[in-house]
């Protein structure tokens, strides 16, 4: 995998201090994307162990609220695999850690059902920002999404199933209120 930049102390994806790890890779393109610089597969640098150690530091620090996955695409299949093992060990460095990943992908039962690595991975975060950005569907009034089609989906944990929430709100909020508009869209 590759990746186009890490920020360590970000307020700006998220409520509180966040550390951002931007992906390289992305096929959807999308007309007027934030991050057009992490499209390409062979841009930005190779992702290490150094790096990796890197990220694990950061995140263990008790003011960093955030782990964010943001791209490029995290979910595209080729940074699944780096994406779900870095994603395995910030949360075995720091369990109370909020684990965010953004993806372009629509996340629906077909999506997932024959990925192994996927569903792995979204049995780990704990909340993701689905959809392509539509610059003809702006908003300034949505935390964390970029335009009004993207949703806000939780992950919550019930008899030992891993359940997939649509949490979409005018404002999102953390942690998510039992009674949002607990739309399922997934059960892993």
């Amino acid at each position: 995998m590759r990746y186009s930049d890490i920020i360590y102390f970000d307020s700006g994806n998220a409520r509180g201090l966040s550390t951002v790890l931007f992906v390289q890779g992305c096929t959807n393109n999308c007309a007027g994307c934030h991050n057009p610089q992490t499209h390409s597969f062979s841009g930005g640098k190779e992702f290490n162990r150094e790096i990796k150690d890197k990220i694990i530091d950061s995140v263990k620090k008790p003011y960093i609220k955030n782990f964010i996955l943001s791209g490029g695409d995290p979910l595209h299949s080729y940074n699944q695999e780096e994406c779900n093992n870095i994603i395995k060990e910030v949360k075995a460095a720091r369990q109370n850690i909020n684990i965010i990943v953004y993806t372009g992908y629509t996340i629906t039962e077909d999506f997932i059902k024959d990925n192994t690595i996927v569903k792995e991975i979204l049995s780990n975060v704990d909340y993701i920002i689905d959809g392509k950005y539509d610059r003809n569907l702006p908003t300034e009034q949505l935390d964390y999404r970029g335009s009004t089609n993207q949703r806000a989906i939780c992950r919550k944990n019930s008899n030992n199933k891993n359940i997939l929430i649509d949490c979409s709100k005018k404002y999102f909020k953390f942690p998510v209120d039992s009674d949002e508009e607990n739309k399922i869209v997934a059960i892993i």
